[in-house]
């Protein structure tokens, strides 16, 4: 899985200068103060496909390959009340817009973030 910053660097369009950026961060990967190095990676989630729905949980739709996220507000029998958190491309929603709940029915599936 890519970091960040492999993500971000592989984005760049200039192909010289993106082997310049990818041997300098390999450079600062070298240099560890605490021994210890936490990269961060998009994205931060884990399809867990048998994982129980619950409240409070961040789930994705079973077919989706996007990075559409949503949060269980309500499970009640098969159907599942959610609240969006990420849209498709992967940007977080506005407060405002993850106000408002929808329901997606059953076909929701967990995801670990």
């Amino acid at each position: 899985m890519p970091s960040t910053l492999d993500t971000l660097i592989g984005r760049v369009a200039d192909e010289t200068l993106r082997s310049e950026l990818r041997a300098a961060a390999a450079e600062l990967r070298k240099i560890t103060d605490f021994g210890l190095v936490f990269e961060a990676h998009l994205p931060e989630t884990l399809r867990l496909p048998h994982h129980p729905i619950r409240r409070g949980i961040k789930v994705t739709g079973r077919a989706t390959v996007d990075n559409s996220m949503f949060e269980v507000i309500a499970v009640d029998g098969a159907t599942v009340t959610v609240r969006r958190l990420r849209q498709s491309d992967g940007v977080v929603v506005s407060e405002q817009e993850a106000g408002e709940v929808q329901d997606e029915g059953s076909s929701a599936r967990s995801v670990g973030a």
